[in-house]
């Protein structure tokens, strides 16, 4: 398939209405089959990391990622190379998405809790945008 520059720029706009959450942690352990209910031990930020470069590091030599979901400041267009291990790791394990996880704290003991799927669909960014389309992460 094609894409032109037009849909690949309408479906970056879509994806930037999204908590980068979706579009990293949320894909990770979904790639990594992380259980629903209970836990298993996983290395998170590792897999995080491996994501970041794989997917969202357009030039191997930069040391940044590029931010496609744009929680947080907008202006910000790239994430750190330490984000998997400090911000992303942060949204984990605090606040409403450290809800949607089973975690032992320091561990890497992880699982999605039995009521993840509301959990995520609760938060504000669902809330105000709807759906998140495959659509467009395809395109990304």
């Amino acid at each position: 398939m094609y894409l032109t520059l037009p849909q690949i720029e309408q479906s970056l706009a879509a994806l930037t209405k999204y908590h980068t959450f979706y579009g990293l942690s949320f894909l990770v352990a979904k790639a990594a089959r992380l259980p629903v209910g209970h836990p298993m031990e996983f290395s998170f930020d590792s897999a995080e990391k491996d994501f970041l470069e794989k997917y969202f590091k357009p030039d191997l030599e930069s040391d940044f990622y590029y931010r496609v979901f744009r929680a947080g400041p907008k202006r910000k267009n790239w994430l750190a190379s330490d984000f998997a291990s400090s911000g992303s790791q942060s949204t984990r394990t605090r606040g409403h998405f450290a809800q949607a996880f089973i975690h032992k704290r320091d561990s890497k003991i992880w699982g999605w809790d039995d009521e993840y799927l509301e959990v995520l669909t609760s938060h504000d960014t669902f809330q105000r945008s709807g759906r998140l389309l495959a659509f467009h992460m395809a395109v990304w």
